[in-house]
């Protein structure tokens, strides 16, 4: 069934339920893999869909969008439980969106026990940089009318602190290793 039409089925089910039409609501698609050639990695991930609203499914969704100046400083987390988890924290932008100021930023993902953490910012994966977010669009959502951020974000040999050297991984979209990961979250706060 197509993303848009379950969109509007949950948005649907939240009014003819009550809901307050404020509760965060994440579709976040990634995926954690091994980088090419890279030698210390067994197995890749398995691929991580989240399309639910904070509180269902074991799912856990926050994000806030603090003003500093001209920017804005953002941090979200998508969850389910406690693993698989997708977080960004320091993310700059403009008040209406756009490209990333700044390297400030830091990407945390947990996946299979393991803890994966680096810098994030506007250029391509380095090893002082492993994540890139390319963009961040505010906007509404064509069925709910509520406000969402979208962003997509592609490591690469994201490293995890017990040991970087040797355990490094790419995160991505689902099934696709060269796309970005892609995460949209309903009803942030200061949004």
């Amino acid at each position: 069934m197509n993303r848009l039409v379950l969109l509007a089925l949950v948005a649907l089910g939240s009014v003819s339920c009550g809901g307050d039409g404020g509760t965060m609501f994440a579709d976040a698609r990634w995926q954690v893999r091994c980088p090419p050639g890279f030698p210390m990695c067994s197995r890749a991930g398995e691929p991580v869909d989240i399309f639910a609203y904070d509180g269902d499914e074991g799912v856990q969704v926050s994000c806030a969008a603090n003003p500093a100046g001209d920017s804005l400083i953002i941090n979200f987390q998508v969850a389910r439980g406690s693993d698989p988890s997708f977080a960004v924290d320091g993310l700059v932008t403009g008040p209406d969106g756009g490209g990333v100021r700044g390297g400030a930023c830091t990407v945390t993902v947990v996946d299979d026990g393991n803890t994966f953490q680096g810098a994030c910012g506007p250029n391509p994966p380095s090893d002082a940089q492993p994540c890139q977010i390319t963009s961040v669009a505010f906007d509404e959502e064509a069925e709910t009318g509520d406000p969402r951020i979208t962003t997509r974000i592609f490591c690469s040999h994201i490293p995890a602190p017990a040991n970087p050297m040797l355990i490094q991984r790419d995160v991505t979209l689902p099934m696709a290793p060269s796309e970005p990961a892609t995460i949209a979250i309903l009803n942030c706060d200061g949004i």
